[in-house]
């Protein structure tokens, strides 16, 4: 991936980061806000798994581990709310 590419989707992860942080500094809450920060934290691991970690490029089982833990993560948290 060219580093402009790059350095794109590193903006695109700062401004979501941003955006969550903002959400969680005016108090929004619910169970509708809830999942749209878990499901803007799957975007963003996604992102981070196949172009940061570069694993969009090797065999299925080691990304989907990864992706793997990552839904098994979130998954949890989901329940828990």
């Amino acid at each position: 991936m060219h580093i402009k590419a790059r350095t794109g989707l590193w903006m695109v992860l700062l401004l979501l980061t941003l955006a969550t942080f903002a959400i969680g500094e005016v108090g929004m809450t619910g169970r509708q806000v809830v999942f749209g920060l878990l499901g803007v934290t799957l975007l963003k691991g996604h992102l981070v798994i196949d172009h940061f970690m570069d694993l969009r490029r090797v065999e299925w089982l080691w990304r989907g581990l990864v992706h793997g833990w990552l839904l098994l993560v979130l998954g949890l948290i989901a329940i828990a709310y």
